[in-house]
Parts: structure tokens; C-alpha cells; sequence
């Protein structure tokens, strides 16, 4: 029983998480998340950031170790975002098409 568990175990292992499908998927969210931190580390006032986190934002700027704060702060944050969240901010920040600025949040 324990070779047949560790078979399909393996099975599943080749066919689906080593799949050139959810590599690609994989790929990509990376590429999304890491572009959604430098847009957001880019802006040094948090003026992208929703007006909860940028007080965040603004409250740790007299630390002394403020700048490492405003990156974990920044990484807090795109790792919360859901998957269609980030998602839609993404398409916000890097669309070209301005029809996508003006969708409800």
C-alpha cells in the first residue's frame, strides 16, 4: 500500500506540479508580484498604496531603520493581495488601455 501511495504520489508530482502549464502560470504571477513591489517601491510617498497603508507608510518614516520598514511594509502588502487582486491592480498600473483606470474597486 505504501509503494502504491508513493507511485501516485509521484505520478501527480510529474503530471501536474512539474507541468509546462503551471510553470508558465508560476512564471508569471512571480513576474506580476515582482513588478507590483517596484511600482510601489518606486513611489516614495505611497500615493499608489490605499490610504490605510500609506498612513502606515508615512507613520514609519522617522524610524532610523525607515527605508528597510517601507520595504517590508511594501511586502506586507503585495503579499496580501488575493490573486484577482493583484491581478486587477496590475492591469491598472500597466495597461495600456484607459478604459481599465476608471473600473469600480
Amino acid at each position: 500500500m505504501r509503494f502504491e501511495i508513493d507511485v501516485l504520489k509521484h505520478l501527480t508530482y510529474e503530471l501536474h506540479i512539474k507541468s509546462p502549464r503551471l510553470k508558465l502560470i508560476e512564471y508569471r504571477g512571480k513576474q506580476i508580484v515582482q513588478d507590483l513591489f517596484e511600482c510601489f517601491d518606486k513611489d516614495m510617498d505611497g500615493e499608489l498604496l490605499p490610504n490605510d497603508w500609506r498612513d502606515r507608510l508615512r507613520a514609519i518614516r522617522s524610524f532610523a531603520d525607515g527605508e528597510e520598514m517601507r520595504k517590508r511594509l511594501i511586502c506586507d502588502y503585495t503579499a496580501g493581495m488575493t490573486d484577482a487582486y493583484a491581478l486587477d491592480v496590475y492591469s491598472r498600473l500597466k495597461t495600456t488601455n484607459p478604459a481599465a483606470l476608471f473600473r469600480p474597486s
